[in-house]
This record gives structure tokens, sequence and C-alpha cells, in this order.
């Protein structure tokens, strides 16, 4: 159940090196994180899955020598298309609409995103936290443990995978088996602002 893998996941500190995740629950646990939404279903995070060793090493290096990095099992990049309006323009199928909805998608998409980076990056982080969770989820439902790793050199992270100049990498994901169960630390009480009804002061 959903509410219990959020309650039980914990990001991993340690995996067990040389352990390699079967291909065909890689390709499972990806499927998950394919699926989150995104706006106007562009879908704009594509997943570069690293498992050779020289790849893992340069994605330590690029992540501060973050030693989890190395010896997971695999390491998604999420790699987010940051030219939105154009997608729609290039890539009509994506939208899933009937045929007669798509002029009036590719409009919004432009109207939304044309000639605004910053909306494209602010939405290239809401997708890729979408993605990052359905894949987290997903890797705690097969009995995978995961980290999602934030502090990294996004250039250097881009050379080590090959991406494109329009491609950014929002978020590293190390998936494999744990050296030590993580530990199941508490999460802080709530806080007195951790909820709100109808507005801030409400």
């Amino acid at each position: 159940m959903i509410l219990e893998a959020l309650a039980s996941r914990r990001s991993a500190r340690s995996f067990e090196p040389g352990r390699p995740i079967p291909r065909e629950l890689l390709e499972r646990v990806l499927e998950a994180a394919r699926l989150a939404p995104s706006a106007l279903n562009l879908q704009p995070i594509s997943f570069v899955v690293c498992t050779r060793p020289e790849t893992k090493r340069a994605l330590r290096a690029a992540a501060f020598d973050q030693q989890k990095i190395e010896d997971a099992s695999a390491v998604v990049v999420l790699a987010a298309d940051l030219e939105l309006a154009a997608r729609a323009r290039r890539r009509p199928e994506l939208s899933c609409f009937e045929p007669e909805r798509l002029a009036e998608w590719t409009e919004l998409a432009r109207m939304a995103y044309d000639g605004r980076p910053d909306r494209c990056r602010d939405e290239a982080f809401r997708s890729g936290g979408l993605s990052a969770m359905a894949l987290l989820l997903a890797a705690e439902g097969a009995g995978l443990a995961s980290a999602p790793v934030g502090g990294f050199d996004a250039e250097r992270v881009a050379r080590a995978v090959g991406l494109p100049p329009a491609r950014l990498p929002v978020l590293l994901v190390a998936l494999g088996y744990p050296g030590a169960k993580p530990r199941l630390t508490p999460r802080p009480p709530r806080a007195s602002d951790g909820v709100r009804w109808e507005s801030w002061s409400g």
C-alpha cells in the first residue's frame, strides 16, 4: 500500500556493491516513473540508466564523491527537456488527445513555454520530482533500496552521460540492494505550520 511504503522507506546510505539488479526488474520500476503526471502531458523527463562501473565513477565524481553512487547497482539520471514548446510541436503524439484537440494543445504549450526559459526550468523540477517519487515508491515495492541524490554538478553529470544541450539533469536516483539496512529514523513531529486549511492564516 502506498501509505505503508511512504512510512517505511528510507534513503539508503550504502549499497551492496557488485550485485546487479535484473534488467526486467529495472524496466518494471522505470515504467512506474514513466507513468508519473506532467503538465500538458508533455512527459519531459527521460531516464539514463547507468550500470557500468566507469559511468558510475564519473557520476560519483560529479556528485561530490558520494560513495553510494559508485556502489549502487544502477544510477538513474532524470533528465528534463527544457524546450517544452518545441517538444509539443515536434511530438504531438505525446498529447494522447483526439486529433481535433492537437492544435489547441500545441497552442497551450506555446503560450505557456515559448520564450519562457524560467517556466521550462520550473517545470523540469516539478516533473522530475513527480517522476522521482514514483521511481522511489516502485523501487520500495520491488524490494530495492534507493536514494535520491540532489547534490551534484549538473554540467559534469551531463558530460558523464552525454546529455544534449537542451536536457537538464534534475536528480539522480541510486538503486540497489542495501549494504546495511537503513535505520528507520523517525520523521520530526509535524510543525504547527505543516498543514493549514484554506489560507496561510486560516
